[in-house]
């Protein structure tokens, strides 16, 4: 979680979030959902986009794209292993 935020050097605001996520927390594993809303990720890209001029067809193979992207960018896959060749 840090590593993704611009704490902007606050130690004390990333102790009290942490110790707030540990307390609360009902289990083990504290995940992105236990962090408050104020401190989420939010997507703007694919949350705010722009509709306009496209047809449904196109409006979708972009979002695809953009969360297949996302994805493999996530789970650290080698770029010669992320589509085949042919």
């Amino acid at each position: 979680m840090k590593l993704h935020m611009e704490w902007s050097g606050n130690y004390l605001e990333v102790n009290n979030v942490m110790e707030r996520l540990v307390v609360q927390s009902g289990s083990n594993v504290i995940t992105v959902d236990d962090l408050p809303v104020e401190y989420r990720k939010q997507d703007s890209e694919l949350n705010s986009l722009a509709f306009e001029g496209g047809s449904l067809t196109k409006i979708l193979e972009n979002v695809e794209k953009r969360v297949l992207t996302r994805a493999v960018h996530a789970s650290n896959i080698k770029q010669r292993q992320k589509w085949p060749r042919h």
